[in-house]
């Protein structure tokens, strides 16, 4: 039976809606900075057009409502109304936290599916169920399962790529994750390892196995094999870039560098429709709803609105209960410092950041350079520093010093005792590790230091453990800011030489006030 809609009833229905609104947009505003920044996850702004279409092609065939008047939902609700304010408790200290966004897209999803099924029934939110679980395709993996991923790529792609060109019978060798061919040395970097290219092609296949309704086992073929095509492809990529640049040279292999990527995502696409194809001819593919009697618009007598209460009250206190608790809480921060360039150094050069180091790291201010040392050793140093409220992707303390040089062939030794000084009377205490840069002895000094007085971490835990990071919630600190060195000393055999020289370095240039 098809009901008329009167006007009371429209208006509860809007505001029903307006916590699932809510919920959806939270999730969107958590990750946007990774959409922002982070060049494997710039689709992630499509993924919810694309899941709205998806909805509206659902929407054509949907099942008449059937409400389950016994059916009680209010303990979904309840928990989405204490969860998503929890969330946004631990957001506050750890902002560039991946796994938060895997917990609100969770939230935005189970307030979808609780709507439907609180006007439509069990049956209408299955029915909309794959359009709606299509928004975790926007979702950036977990920082450890991306990095681990990446990690055995890039040598993979190496070595693959290193055996093909032996086969084509074109001189080279590799060193870590460098290929050296005739013309010089390429780079198997995050972006050419081939996890930007997995990223897309599990999001069109996923949108394949949606839209042409896909049986779940079907779907889940298709998504494998969209790995495994993702990953065939970047290694003939690799290939065929390394082959240019043995036979043309670096930089006619740099200008077919972007050309090669677009025709590999072409290649991808375009075998994922074949994939879904192959694979629906051998499915059954049952498409829910009634196709002889297409359902009208039906609006219920009654809409259940106690769940989507809760839910707003829930969304209505996660922004005080915030402000409360870390404002409670809050800690005296340090007195800036900053370390300047050393530009009376001999050979002082300063260096371009990457833009897209510039990008991932999102800091205030910095700088990057190389010089020698009165001894003629290579030096080279970073120094960025981060204002109150601004945090790069992960916090800097996650990322293991030197984590980037196994990739191109230096071997880490051993992490040597922490170096302290007080340099213009700021207390820091320093890590300092040494490497192996193919038989040069490599000297890294390395420090973080957060400008707030609150209560921190050891020097030595520098990867934040799930404990560590809901420590910092319990404790209510915010991130306050923080400065970040790395400075690495190539050539000085003797340790106690290196360490004078890391000494000299802070004693001279570190400097209190913030940089300019």
């Amino acid at each position: 039976m098809t009901m008329a809609a009167t006007p009371g009833k429209g208006f509860h229905r809007f505001l029903s809606l307006l916590p699932v609104a809510a919920c959806l947009f939270v999730a969107i505003w958590h990750m946007r900075l990774d959409w922002i920044y982070d060049e494997s996850y710039r689709y992630g702004w499509l993924v919810p057009p694309l899941a709205l279409y998806l909805f509206s092609v659902r929407w054509r065939d949907r099942l008449p409502p059937a409400p389950d008047p016994n059916r009680n939902l209010l303990p979904g609700w309840a928990t989405l109304a204490v969860l998503l304010p929890v969330a946004w408790l631990i957001r506050e200290a750890n902002p560039e936290w991946r796994l938060l966004s895997i917990a609100f897209t969770l939230g935005a999803v189970a307030a979808c599916l609780l709507y439907l099924d609180n006007t439509g029934g069990k049956a209408l939110a299955t029915h909309f169920a794959g359009a709606i679980f299509f928004l975790f395709a926007a979702v950036p993996w977990p920082t450890f399962v991306e990095t681990a991923i990446t990690s055995a790529l890039m040598p993979l792609n190496a070595s693959l790529t290193l055996e093909a060109l032996h086969w084509m019978q074109i001189p080279a060798t590799q060193h870590g994750n460098l290929i050296g061919v005739s013309s010089g040395t390429l780079g198997v970097e995050e972006a050419c390892s081939g996890i930007r290219s997995l990223h897309t092609t599990v999001l069109v296949a996923w949108f394949v196995g949606e839209l042409q309704r896909l049986p779940w086992r079907g779907r889940l073929l298709l998504i494998g094999g969209g790995v495994g095509i993702a990953l065939g492809s970047n290694i003939l990529r690799t290939v065929f870039l390394s082959v240019v640049a043995a036979r043309e040279g670096l930089p006619a292999a740099d200008s077919w560098h972007d050309t090669a990527g677009l025709a590999a995502l072409g290649l991808n696409c375009a075998a994922i429709f074949l994939l879904a194809w192959w694979i629906g001819r051998r499915t059954s593919v049952v498409v829910e709803g009634s196709q002889s009697q297409p359902s009208k618009p039906t609006i219920l007598v009654s809409l259940p609105v106690r769940g989507p209460v809760i839910l707003t009250i829930g969304l209505a206190v996660m922004l005080p209960l915030t402000l409360w608790w870390y404002g409670r809480h809050e800690t005296t921060l340090l007195p800036p410092w900053h370390l300047e360039k050393p530009s009376a150094a001999a050979e002082f050069r300063e260096l371009p950041v990457d833009k897209r180091t510039a990008n991932m790291l999102r800091y205030s201010k910095g700088w990057s350079a190389q010089w020698k040392t009165t001894e003629g050793r290579p030096f080279q140093g970073f120094y960025f520093e981060w204002d109150t409220g601004d945090v790069p992707p992960e916090n800097m303390n996650v990322h293991r010093p030197g984590g980037c040089l196994a990739a191109i062939g230096i071997e880490f030794v051993r992490e040597l005792p922490p170096l302290t000084a007080t340099p213009d009377g700021i207390p820091l205490t320093c890590r300092v590790l040494l490497f192996n840069d193919r038989g040069r002895p490599l000297h890294i000094l390395y420090l973080v230091q957060e400008n707030s007085q609150s209560e921190a971490p050891p020097v030595n835990a520098f990867d934040f453990s799930y404990m560590t990071r809901l420590h910092a919630v319990r404790l209510g600190r915010r991130n306050p800011g923080q400065r970040f060195i790395e400075a690495g000393l190539w050539d000085e055999p003797s340790e106690v030489n290196a360490r004078e020289i890391f000494t000299d370095l802070l004693n001279k240039w570190v400097r209190q006030g913030g940089m300019d």
